[in-house]
Parts: C-alpha cells; sequence; structure tokens
C-alpha cells in the first residue's frame, strides 16, 4: 500500500507540481501586492485629505470615464486609501485611480506599473485565460491529493512522532534534501491545505456551501414562487417598479437603506448587460465582523433592490461560501501576523517542487549507478 501512496504522490508532484510551484510563488508575492505596487508607482497613495461629497465624486466619474464606461468602482480603504475604478474601453479594460480628497485623477510618478497585474494573471490563469483558469484549479485539487499523500509518507508513529521533524546535516544531499521537503512540508500542511482548498473552491460558492452544510449548519433554501422573481439575474428592467439610479452615490445611498445602515461602501460592479443587476457590496462595521461584506443587487432599469444578501442573518454554510472563503485564501484577517504566516506557507509550497525533484533525480541517479555497476559486475 505504501508504495502505491509514493508512486501516486511521486507522479503527482512531477505532473502538476510545475502549475503549484508558479501559484505558490506569485501568491507569496500576492500577499503583499497593494505594498508593491504602492512601492513601484510612487505618489499613488499621496492623497488629499477628506473624502468628496458623493455628488461631487459622480461628477469626477463622467468627467474622467468620457465615453467609456464604468464597471467597477472600489472605494478607500486601509491598505488602499483610493478610489479605484475600471473603466471598460475599445482597447480593452482600464484601472486608474482618484484621489478620495478631491476627486482628480492620480497619475503614478513612475506610470502604470504593469508587474503586479502580471504576476496576479500568471497566479490565476497563467496568461491562458480560461483554459489556464482552469488548469491552475485542476492542478491545485490534484496537490491537495499530494499534500495528504505526502502527510501519509511522512507519518513515523506516535512512538517516533518527535523524529518526524529531525533534519540530519551529515547524511549527504540526499538525505538531507528529503528530510527538509517533509518536514517544511509536515509543518506547514494545515496552512497549505487551507490555502490551496480555498482557492480551488473560490469559483464554486454552490460546492463550497454543500462541502460545509454537514459541520456547520444548513445552508439558505432555495426561494419559490414570488421569492424566487426576487434572485439577482432575474431582471426586467421594463416591469420594476420605483425610479432609476442616478449615479453611484444614489447607488451606495440605496444599497445602505436596505441593508439598515450600518455599512459603509466596498464596491460596486455595474453589469455588463442589461439584463443583470448593478452589485453593490458594503463593508459591516465594526471591521473582521463574521461575513464582512453586505451585497445588496439593484435592477438597472427601474433602482429596485432586488436581493439583500447580509452576512449577518445567514446561516454559517452560506457565510463560508460566499464571504470567509475568499478571506481565508487571501489572508484579510488578522492584520501582518496573517499575511507573513500565508507568505511563508507560500514559499514552502514553491520550494515543495524543487526539493521534491531533486529527491526523485538522485534517488533514479543512484538506482541507475547501482544498475551499472551490476551490469559490469557480470561482464567481468
Amino acid at each position: 500500500m505504501r508504495d502505491a501512496i509514493l508512486v501516486l504522490h511521486r507522479w503527482l508532484g512531477l505532473s502538476v507540481g510545475i502549475v503549484f510551484g508558479i501559484a505558490s510563488l506569485t501568491g507569496a508575492v500576492l500577499v503583499f501586492e497593494t505594498e508593491l505596487d504602492a512601492r513601484l508607482n510612487r505618489g499613488r497613495f499621496a492623497v488629499s485629505p477628506g473624502m468628496i461629497a458623493p455628488p461631487a465624486l459622480d461628477a469626477a466619474l463622467g468627467s474622467i470615464a468620457g465615453d467609456a464606461r464604468v464597471r467597477r468602482v472600489r472605494w478607500p480603504h486601509a491598505r488602499e486609501p483610493v478610489f479605484e475604478v475600471e473603466l471598460e474601453e475599445e482597447a480593452g479594460p482600464r484601472i486608474l485611480w482618484l484621489d478620495p480628497g478631491s476627486g482628480e485623477e492620480i497619475r503614478p510618478v513612475r506610470g502604470r506599473n504593469r508587474l503586479v497585474p502580471a504576476i496576479r494573471r500568471t497566479h490565476t490563469t497563467l496568461f491562458a485565460g480560461v483554459v489556464g483558469h482552469w488548469l491552475v484549479t485542476v492542478s491545485c485539487a490534484l496537490a491537495l491529493i499530494g499534500l495528504i499523500t505526502g502527510l501519509i509518507l511522512w507519518w513515523p508513529g506516535l512512538a517516533r512522532f518527535a523524529h518526524g521533524f529531525a533534519i540530519r546535516l551529515r547524511r549527504g544531499l540526499w538525505i538531507f534534501n528529503y528530510d527538509v521537503h517533509q518536514v517544511l512540508g509536515t509543518l506547514a500542511f494545515p496552512l497549505l491545505i487551507a490555502l490551496t482548498l480555498t482557492g480551488v473552491l473560490i469559483p464554486f460558492p454552490a460546492a463550497t456551501s454543500a462541502l460545509a452544510r454537514p459541520f456547520v449548519g444548513t445552508a439558505e433554501p432555495e426561494p419559490s414562487g414570488a421569492a424566487a422573481a426576487q434572485l439577482p439575474l432575474r431582471v426586467d428592467a421594463e416591469a420594476g417598479s420605483g425610479t432609476p439610479f442616478t449615479g453611484v452615490a444614489d447607488l451606495i445611498e440605496r444599497a445602505t437603506a436596505a441593508a439598515g445602515g450600518e455599512a459603509e461602501p466596498d464596491v460596486v460592479v455595474f453589469p455588463a448587460q442589461a439584463t443583470e443587476p448593478v452589485d453593490v457590496r458594503l463593508r459591516i462595521r465594526p471591521p473582521g465582523q463574521a461575513g464582512g461584506t453586505v451585497r445588496v443587487w439593484i435592477d438597472p432599469g427601474s433602482g429596485a433592490v432586488l436581493r439583500v444578501r447580509d452576512p449577518r442573518v445567514l446561516p454559517p454554510a452560506e457565510r463560508i461560501a460566499t464571504i470567509d472563503v475568499f478571506n481565508v485564501h487571501i489572508g484579510a484577517f488578522g492584520g501582518a501576523v496573517v499575511r507573513w504566516l500565508w507568505f511563508g506557507t507560500c514559499l514552502i509550497g514553491a520550494m515543495s517542487l524543487p526539493t521534491g525533484v531533486l529527491i526523485w533525480w538522485l534517488k533514479r541517479a543512484r538506482k541507475l549507478r547501482s544498475a551499472d555497476a551490476r551490469a559490469g559486475r557480470r561482464d567481468v
């Protein structure tokens, strides 16, 4: 049985290890994405004090966007104290930043840095679009099996448990590399599982909810009848009630009222088609509260609120499916300590590829030498 597990672990590492290693290495960089981007784009976060009035924000967006469509507006927060605006232009999407105090566009001293977006695209799609996204997802799913089989192969038994964390320094390169591969992988195993599993589940909230349901409670029931008409993708721009919204500030006001008034703006995502709703996301105060974000869907034609998803009243399974999975994956909780833990875990995940390949290569070379030696003795 152990031999079969060893073969499975080896070939999983050799086949999907390179994708997992790239995802881990780029993930380590993206833990400090904002700080790196700010360093490379000096002046990006040199903002004026205060916050512009909502009507002034709409005027600033209209002036800067021109003929382009505004696809997304992200409000300032502690790590990135500027408005981030995504525009859809003929040449493709463009991201710009607005000074929250003046509403003017912030033009980075060194021009728009392309390094951080390139690292992000490598992490998520390997610069291969949908195919790359699925390649990363499937590779990381298989890497989960590799992590579990690695832990099984490492297990020294209860009597010798402490010996499983020993690194032998004077037994040659193969033994040293073997011990480093096993010990670092074992120490980081819980966090590696958490980061890899959440990365795989982020695109599949329904599957996440189904997995969480047996452990943390019943998920939100599927609405039927009249309630089904309030699902966010059921938009009837002509028959809706209410008055059309007049701008981003109006959307925020309506969403805040629907959420009970105890939230602050986070992101407004405009739909690509008129049959889809505007997605307004509000941060719950105080920060760090379970869930973290209230989502309000608004009909773009009538301005009517279609649905509110408030994690404070959702069952635990739905909280995990909609919010916590992503926050766990990016380390958006616990402050700098968690981010440094995530950084170290990603580096260990990246190291598993070269150390694993070296184990296989040195062992293979040793077997070849032994085979050559036996063949030489037979010839004599």
